[in-house]
């Protein structure tokens, strides 16, 4: 299989992971709280700045999530892509 055909493979497969995931989030009730904890932990975590008119806004713009199945792309993206992406 060719570079290109197996960067398509893991895009596929990944993209089956996160519906899995996402499924997983709407009626496993834990495992969407643990999410919801995640999502939280990690927007805590993202340090404020300041404009100059004193504005305080995050680096980095996450939504507002409620609901455990929303927020599945941004948390199982960074991880996945990490490891499936080595040529």
């Amino acid at each position: 299989m060719s570079k290109l055909g197996q960067v398509v493979e893991s895009i596929e497969k990944y993209n089956k992971f996160v519906l899995d995931q996402v499924k997983r989030a709407r009626t496993d009730e834990k495992f969407g709280r643990e999410l919801l904890g995640r999502w939280n932990d990690t927007k805590a975590k993202i340090p404020v700045s300041r404009t100059p008119t004193g504005l305080p806004l995050p680096r980095l713009a996450l939504p507002e999530i409620d609901e455990a199945g929303r927020n599945r792309a941004p948390i199982f993206r960074v991880k996945d892509y990490q490891v499936n992406f080595h040529f």
